[in-house]
């Protein structure tokens, strides 16, 4: 599942889901560095939408039965 048809999979689902520009080339660095082995590291602001760029591109990964784990940190300001 390429990260289009995950957030087309997503957008059908959740009612009011608006995709960002931002937010799919998050995405496809994410799946990319996935698909390669490699690392990415990405700093976004708020509003980007985050979570779901990163969470995005990992449904065909789990989907296909490998495990995924997610790690995030949030500075408390």
């Amino acid at each position: 599942m390429k990260v289009e048809e995950a957030f087309e999979r997503i957008a059908a689902n959740f009612g009011g889901f608006e995709e960002r520009d931002s937010q799919r080339d998050m995405a496809e660095a994410v799946e990319r560095a996935f698909s390669s082995r490699n690392n990415v590291v990405i700093e976004a602001g708020t509003g980007i939408g985050k979570s779901m760029a990163y969470l995005a591109p990992l449904l065909s990964w789990v989907a296909s039965g490998k495990k995924v784990v997610v790690s995030t940190y949030t500075k408390a300001l």
